[in-house]
């Protein structure tokens, strides 16, 4: 499964210049420019006008606030986070750097501080969907479930169309394993986006999960159409096409799938679940193990390993496997005990 997180907020500052050239004058210019160059995305002049203004004005902190939104979208994540942490030091009561720092630390799996951040930003936006949709996946990513399928559920009170809150809401449900609600929220997604890539990709794994693998592959593929490089969905579409025992096929996509993201811990079970129908049983174990490692939350993923320890003789580590997979409810080869 993969969640979306809503992007940053961008300061809209105003006011009208004084005849006076000031100092403060020439800062003020320099970062209207600026914002008129970030609004265009000609990010290289605003990075130039950011700058001129701060050497007018080191301490207007609305400024850091935006040069942080230029550097995150030219991807220096670096400088972005360091700049809306000089904002914070110069103002601590910015919600729009609270809610963009929020998004860098996301996006660099330091989720406990993107959440006391996003907090912050809840305090004065509680009327957008988007700092709910934000807060409700960092919950989801911490596994405070419940937090986050209440956040979601916040996001469509106040914007009932709003797809990224009804694909992450699937995606919460898909978790707690209702999947009669994920589904009923992944087809309304695509019933307001025909183009809802997440959504298809998704629902296109609760088929497989089904064994309707023929319809699922139809939909995984309408995903990989529209967003050809998603390493989630070309990991999806090998677990399809080996349990269609198109074993080739499988395997040069599941290469596809790391090749675009190798810390996908539902590709390293799908490379393994191949491995294992070619009896590779060694291989599959190393790829079982670097699944857990980088999600423990991935579909199965004990049982499968109480599986493969058992094929292995490992019967120590599969009694092991097998007793977690229990405490996790899962339900593969639940009538099966491998620790007699």
């Amino acid at each position: 499964m993969i969640s979306k997180y809503s992007p940053y907020f961008i300061f809209l500052f105003s006011c009208l210049l004084s005849a006076c050239d000031s100092t403060e004058d020439q800062a003020l210019r320099f970062f209207h420019r600026g914002k008129a160059s970030l609004e265009s995305s000609d990010y290289k002049e605003a990075l130039r006008f950011f700058n001129e203004s701060l050497k007018k004005d080191s301490i207007f902190a609305k400024t850091y606030v935006n040069r942080g939104v230029t550097f995150e979208r030219m991807k220096s994540y670096k400088e972005a986070l360091a700049d809306y942490t000089k904002a914070l030091e110069l103002d601590n009561k910015l919600p729009e750097a609270y809610y963009n720092r929020a998004n860098i630390l996301f996006n660099l799996d330091r989720y406990e501080e993107a959440l006391s951040d996003i907090n912050k930003a809840v305090e004065s936006y509680k009327d957008s969907a988007s700092v709910y949709v934000s807060r409700g996946t960092i919950y989801g990513k911490i596994g405070k479930l419940k937090e986050s399928i209440a956040d979601f559920e916040q996001a469509l009170a106040l914007e009932p169309n709003n797809t990224d809150a009804l694909v992450n809401l699937g995606a919460a449900w898909y978790q707690e394993k209702n999947m009669q609600k994920a589904t009923d929220y992944f087809k309304k997604a695509v019933d307001l986006n025909s183009n809802q890539d997440v959504a298809l990709n998704n629902l296109a794994l609760i088929l497989a999960e089904k064994g309707n693998y023929n319809e699922a592959l139809a939909l995984c593929e309408k995903a990989l159409t529209l967003n050809p490089y998603q390493g989630y969905y070309l990991s999806n579409k090998a677990y399809i096409l080996t349990q269609l025992n198109k074993l080739p096929e499988a395997e040069e996509t599941i290469k596809k799938a790391l090749l675009y993201d190798n810390k996908n811990g539902f590709a390293y079970r799908n490379l393994a679940l191949l491995q294992t129908k070619k009896g590779e049983i060694s291989a599959a174990l190393t790829n079982f193990e670097k699944s857990l490692a980088l999600d423990s939350t991935v579909t199965n993923l004990y049982s499968y390993l109480a599986e493969s320890y058992s094929q292995n003789k490992q019967t120590q580590k599969a009694c092991e496997m097998w007793k977690k997979a229990q405490q996790k409810g899962e339900s593969l080869w639940k009538e099966k005990n491998f620790c007699k």
